[in-house]
C-alpha cells in the first residue's frame, strides 16, 4: 500500500482525553532504549525494532477494543509514524476492520515531556509524565529543545559523551564487583555537569 501521511493529535487533544480517563484512546510508545526516563502514563509499549501490528491488535482485542490509538516515538517523526501507518494497513487489511482511528502525537515524547516537566525537572501534572527520571535527561534552554534524552542524537557530541558515559560506568560497576563495594551512584548528567 502507498504511504499516506496519518494525521497528527495536539497535545492538548490528548491531555483532555486523558484528565477524562477515556478508554477509547490508547498510547502506543515506540521508543525502544529511549523510553527508560519517563513515559506517558498507560501506554503501551511496543518498541519499533520490534513492532509487530498484529500483537498490537491481538493485546488490544483482550480490552475494550479503543476507537483511537495514539503513536509516538521521541519525536514522532520516524519510528511513531512507521509504526502507526503499518498499523492503519494492517487494520484495513482485515476483512472486519474494527473502527479505530490511527494518529500520532504531534512533536512526540519530547515535546511532551518539555511541557509537563519544568526546567527543574518536576513534573507539572503526575497524571501525565510517569517514572520522570532526571539521569537519562540533561537541561538546556527550551529555544535549544530543553530537556533532551542521553539518547536522542546518536550523531551529537552530547551522545558520545553518553556512550562513553555508559561504557566507563560498566568498567565501573565490573571493578567494584571484583571488589565487592557498589558503584557511585553518579548519573550522565551529574558527569555532564561536572565536566562543564
Amino acid at each position: 500500500m502507498a504511504f499516506r501521511p496519518l494525521k497528527r493529535i495536539s497535545h492538548a487533544e490528548l491531555y483532555w482525553s486523558i484528565l477524562e480517563g477515556s478508554k477509547d484512546v490508547v498510547v502506543v510508545d515506540v521508543r525502544g532504549s529511549d523510553q527508560r526516563g519517563g513515559h506517558i502514563p498507560g501506554a503501551l509499549h511496543f518498541p519499533y525494532e520490534t513492532f509487530d501490528p498484529s500483537s498490537l491488535i491481538t493485546t488490544l482485542s483482550s480490552k475494550k477494543t479503543p476507537k483511537r490509538l495514539v503513536f509516538h516515538c521521541m519525536f514522532s517523526q520516524q519510528r511513531g509514524p512507521a509504526c502507526a501507518q503499518r498499523t492503519h494497513d494492517f487494520i484495513n487489511s482485515q476483512r472486519q476492520r474494527p473502527e479505530i482511528s490511527v494518529r500520532v502525537l504531534l512533536g512526540g515524547f519530547h515535546s511532551w515531556i518539555n511541557r509537563f516537566v519544568d526546567p527543574r525537572g518536576q513534573v507539572l501534572d503526575q497524571r501525565m509524565i510517569a517514572d520522570f527520571d532526571t539521569k537519562f535527561w540533561l537541561r538546556s534552554p527550551l529555544d535549544q529543545g530543553g530537556w533532551q534524552h542521553i539518547m536522542e542524537s546518536p550523531f551529537t557530541v552530547l551522545n558520545e559523551a553518553a556512550l562513553r558515559f555508559l561504557e566507563d560506568q560498566a568498567a565501573e560497576e565490573e571493578a567494584h564487583a571484583r571488589k565487592g563495594s557498589s558503584k557511585s551512584g553518579l548519573s550522565f548528567a551529574d558527569i555532564v555537569r561536572s565536566s562543564k
